[in-house]
């Protein structure tokens, strides 16, 4: 499995299923953020985790992808997807918030891609989709997602084997989040060296102590 990070929210994860290719991409944003979504980006699967302009950009994905925004289980291509509502309140839905996440299973690997959360904790249902995960993707830079403090006690809640900070600040990024060093900082594991690109599979997933990779931009 490979796994490349894009900016906010958008990971594109490719792995393989009986011998053929499978790409899933997360959250593909509007060049309204100040950041250039890649015009070469084509995928299986697209995920929309909140219909925001920073989320649910898929006309710009190509290969005609099946698009996913909705909860429910889903299998498509061999990967299996799960999404999850998060409403925090009634208010959520008055506000037009429709809020997922999501647990996707891929060669062997189970991945939570956990979107725009914006609340400090998850409750006992949401945990329940969300047990024995390899990979996490998490917002860490505050502002419209939860803070660098808040991102390292969820770890916590969901224990998974390797995590993988999105929503921090990033050069021309027009919203403002924090330093992905505060998290580091706070949850003191983060690896020294930054990829552009996370290279695992199932046996290689570490068995002890969790790992924190923070990914370049690709």
């Amino acid at each position: 499995m490979q796994i490349s990070w894009h900016g906010l929210a958008c990971f594109k994860i490719t792995g393989k299923v009986s011998g053929q290719d499978v790409t899933i991409v997360t959250d593909p944003y509007d060049n309204k953020t100040g950041l250039r979504f890649p015009r070469t980006m084509t995928a299986d699967i697209a995920l929309v985790s909140e219909n925001r302009p920073e989320q649910n950009n898929v006309q710009a994905i190509g290969g005609n992808p099946f698009i996913i925004k909705h909860p429910g289980e889903f299998e498509v291509a061999g990967a299996f997807i799960y999404g999850i509502n998060i409403f925090k309140n009634g208010d959520d839905v008055k506000e037009g918030r429709r809020p997922l996440i999501y647990r996707i299973e891929l060669e062997g690997i189970t991945i939570a891609h956990l979107g725009s959360l914006y609340r400090a904790s998850l409750k006992d249902a949401e945990l329940a989709g969300l047990r024995d995960i390899d990979i996490l993707t998490l917002p860490v830079g505050g502002g419209t997602v939860i803070s660098p403090q808040q991102a390292d006690n969820l770890v916590s809640q969901i224990e998974p084997r390797i995590v993988l900070p999105m929503y921090h600040h990033l050069p021309n990024l027009k919203q403002k989040f924090e330093k992905v060093d505060k998290f580091c900082k706070e949850i003191g594991v983060c690896q020294a060296e930054r990829p552009n690109k996370l290279k695992i599979n199932k046996k290689d997933l570490p068995q002890d102590d969790m790992q924190v990779i923070v990914l370049e931009k690709a």
